[in-house]
């Protein structure tokens, strides 16, 4: 762990982290929104995890603020979007604020109409275009009206001086915005849902992908979609019922060589649950490749980056629960795979390109952060690893800046154990003597037989008993 951010209460709830330049240094902070019964609080953390100000604001009315953005206007001044949703979920507040005086410059109610509630705000972002600077507010929309009915929408704002005017309402594109500086839209995700009781309770969901103009009034691109449904019998009768939908290509930073990557997994009765991802090129025109593959299971992929692999920038890592993967952007091909002992919720890229990997606390007092430095190391052949009946791993994996590494062995035995690189080549002994049948533990501090620091990357452990039997394992170093 490089640093650790503190919450001012366990009872906030987090609703927005961005990688924001505050003061104006050239380095990012950590702004982080959070919300609880009473009031809302506006956290400003270093990269060493110091609080840099707290900006802790009763509520007046019966509101709760939903979602935040941070962006540095024109004239460097530094404001933060707030989003609120009133008491009864009918209405949301738009409201622009000066982070340097926590003075609200103005503000804009809107009212989604009964019968409808909202459920939650997803998204804040403000994009600029030669047309004006905009606003996009991706909230879950809900109706009941004999079915329940959830859908995912955009509200478009136009942010001048001192003025924000609502423009439009585009359906169904309102999960998840990624905007490239380079580019004149927004990659943008959504879904809408029915759910019903007719014999069973029933549920019908369709996701979309797609590309959302930044003009004043938005075009849409549609890329892909993709629909199914649920009947809870017993058993229950999926028919390619999707779910996970997400992009796992984040933090970007060589959009225009590579497109973008979708996921998203279909449970079918009568197929099982598959694995989709699938690769566009950089028009969205095109297909690239799919792959229904995966190493860690069909469980649900919590995050993802895009990351440097043997100094290739066409990679992407993502997590499912304590296990992470990584493949090959070209071709779709896996590279690698492994259990984790860190979960993380949200990857930032910073301006240097060192990623942030943020976990949070099990007993939820905070967040640990974990930094890679520079390129992850990967050797192609590395995930066809020998067993045998000695048990060994390490934890914690990854790490930084030390983990233990734990074996056991059946009988008394002369044993050798060693650190590799992915070229092979060895590192380090750290053990190499006659020891006892039993268990066993040694720390590695990361380092070689010098004592020098080594960089992030993969490494191997090799168990050697009596000369005869070997058993590897390999770790994460993260720095």
């Amino acid at each position: 762990m490089d640093f650790y951010l503190e919450k001012n209460s366990i009872d906030d709830q987090l609703l927005n982290l961005q990688l924001f330049d505050y003061d104006n240094d050239g380095n990012d902070e950590i702004l982080g929104s959070f919300t609880n019964q009473d009031h809302y609080k506006i956290i400003c953390y270093s990269q060493d995890g110091d609080t840099l100000f707290t900006h802790d604001q009763l509520y007046i009315n019966e509101e709760s603020l939903g979602n935040s953005f941070a962006f540095t206007s024109i004239n460097n001044e530094k404001l933060i979007i707030l989003a609120f949703i009133d008491e009864y979920g009918f209405d949301f507040e738009i409201k622009l604020m000066n982070l340097s005086t926590f003075v609200v410059t103005d503000s804009l109610s809107y009212s989604v109409g009964y019968p409808f509630f909202i459920d939650e705000i997803f998204q804040l972002i403000m994009c600029s275009s030669t047309d004006g600077n905009y606003i996009y507010a991706g909230i879950n929309l809900f109706l009941d009206s004999g079915e329940e009915n959830l859908s995912s929408v955009i509200y478009k704002f136009e942010l001048f001086t001192e003025q924000i005017e609502y423009i439009e309402e585009i359906e169904n594109y309102g999960t998840l915005f990624i905007k490239h500086p380079e580019n004149d839209f927004i990659i943008s995700t959504g879904y809408d849902s029915t759910a019903g009781v007719g014999a069973w309770v029933y549920v019908n969901v369709s996701y979309y992908f797609g590309l959302i103009s930044t003009d004043y009034i938005c075009n849409i691109q549609p890329v892909f979609s993709t629909s199914g449904s649920v009947v809870w019998s017993e058993p229950p009768e999926f028919t390619h019922y999707p779910s996970n939908f997400t992009i796992v290509s984040r933090n970007d930073n060589n959009y225009q060589n590579f497109g973008p990557i979708i996921y998203y997994k279909s449970t079918d009765s009568n197929n099982g649950t598959i694995n989709h991802f699938k690769c566009y090129d950089n028009s969205f025109s095109n297909l690239l490749w799919e792959r229904n593959d995966s190493n860690i299971g069909n469980g649900y992929i919590s995050t993802s980056t895009c990351v440097s692999v043997n100094n290739e920038d066409d990679y992407v890592m993502y997590f499912r629960g304590d296990q992470l993967e990584i493949r090959n952007r070209n071709n779709g091909n896996i590279v690698h795979y492994q259990t984790s002992s860190i979960q993380p919720f949200r990857i930032f890229r910073k301006s240097d390109n060192e990623l942030i990997f943020l976990v949070e606390q099990e007993d939820g007092s905070g967040y640990e952060v974990y930094i890679i430095s520079s390129e992850i190391q990967v050797s192609v052949n590395d995930n066809h690893i020998p067993a045998s009946e000695y048990t060994i791993y390490n934890h914690p994996n990854p790490f930084n800046p030390t983990t233990t590494i734990e074996f056991s062995i059946q009988n008394d035995s002369k044993i050798e154990l060693s650190i590799f690189n992915i070229k092979g080549q060895k590192i380090k002994t750290l053990i190499q003597n006659n020891v006892e049948k039993g268990s066993h533990s040694v720390i590695w501090n990361a380092d070689d037989e010098m004592g020098k620091s080594l960089s992030s990357g993969i490494y191997f452990y090799k168990l050697n008993v009596n000369r005869n039997d070997e058993v590897v394992k390999r770790c994460l170093l993260l720095k």
